[in-house]
C-alpha cells in the first residue's frame, strides 16, 4: 500500500517536472476531486494526495494573468482568528522558485493558505473553482 502511494506521488510530481521543462516554470498545479463527493471521514490538506490518489484530476495553468490573480488573492488574504478543520476537495500548489511554495486547499467554501484559514472570499473561491473544474 505504501509503495503504491509513493509511486503515485512520484508520478504526479514527475509529470509536473516533465511539463515544467518544456514550459515556463511559473504555473499553478490544481489537484481536485468531485467537489460534492461524500467520504467516511474528513480529509485534511496534508492527507489530500494519499486519500484521493486514485481519483485525482490534475490541471495546471501557465497563464500569467491567472498566476498574477492567484498571487494577488494570496497576498491580500485576511486570515481568520480561529481555525476550523475542512473536508478538502481541491489543492493548489504554486512554486515560483526553489525557495518559495504556496499551498492552497479548499472545500468549496473555505480556504486554507499554507495551513491557515482565511476569511471567506467568494471571488477567490470562484477563481479556484475555475482553475480546478473549468469555468463555472
Amino acid at each position: 500500500m505504501k509503495k503504491g502511494i509513493i509511486l503515485i506521488i512520484f508520478f504526479v510530481f514527475y509529470s509536473v517536472l516533465s511539463f515544467s521543462q518544456d514550459r515556463d516554470r511559473n504555473y499553478i498545479l490544481a489537484l481536485s476531486v468531485e467537489l460534492y463527493m461524500n467520504t467516511s471521514s474528513r480529509v485534511e490538506c496534508d492527507n489530500f494526495l494519499t486519500e484521493f490518489k486514485d481519483m485525482l484530476t490534475i490541471n495546471a495553468t501557465w497563464q500569467t494573468d491567472s498566476i498574477a490573480m492567484f498571487n494577488s488573492f494570496v497576498q491580500k488574504a485576511k486570515y481568520a482568528k480561529h481555525y476550523r478543520k475542512m473536508d478538502v476537495r481541491c489543492q493548489f500548489v504554486y512554486e515560483p522558485d526553489d525557495n518559495h511554495n504556496t499551498t492552497v486547499c479548499t472545500d468549496g467554501f473555505d480556504i486554507l493558505i499554507n495551513g491557515r484559514l482565511i476569511k471567506r472570499n467568494k471571488k477567490f473561491i470562484s477563481f479556484l473553482k475555475s482553475i480546478a473544474y473549468g469555468h463555472q
